[in-house]
């Protein structure tokens, strides 16, 4: 693929970013949110990729690229990690994001007495709590339960790409 097909890349991700509609994943199914993060994932390796570039049309429109990923993820992260919690009713698991940037996963529920559903919500919902870099899931028994269930997860911050 040439340079000019890599700009092009570059500059239909950049539209995305500039046309994007917050209110496009209000209501709906939680995979649009991880969908669309793994898209902005695709535009972050392209962005990294030709940072370096000895071409500098390239090199400067994938550095304005890097930078818009970082605001657009720092700016809607925090909702799409908290909108996606609340869609998780649709599969039964009473869930709800919190903290810094809504960065914690609380995950509510009697069954969570026993370990082997903690195991099984974890395999249900990992990929996209590791896609939406929460950075710690507590499963609890009940609201406002002081024991419960946690794990730390290591999630890098939302500018990371």
């Amino acid at each position: 693929m040439g340079t000019s097909a890599y700009l092009s890349e570059i500059k239909e991700a950049l539209a995305f970013i500039e046309r994007y509609d917050p209110g496009e994943h209000t209501g709906r199914p939680p995979r649009l949110y991880t969908e669309t993060v793994k898209q902005l994932n695709k535009y972050g390796v392209l962005a990294a990729s030709f940072a370096d570039s000895e071409d500098s049309e390239l090199a400067i429109a994938a550095i304005s690229l890097k930078n818009e990923l970082a605001a657009f993820r720092i700016k809607h992260m925090p909702a799409w990690r908290k909108n996606w919690a609340v869609t998780l009713k649709d599969k039964g698991i009473e869930a709800r994001a919190f903290g810094r940037k809504n960065r914690s996963l609380d995950v509510i529920g009697g069954q969570f007495a026993d370990y082997s559903a903690i195991l099984k919500i974890r395999q249900t919902i990992g990929a996209a709590v590791e896609i939406l870099r929460f950075s710690r899931i507590n499963f609890r028994q009940y609201h406002g339960a002081e024991e419960y269930d946690y794990f730390a997860l290591g999630a890098p911050p939302d500018e990371v790409l």
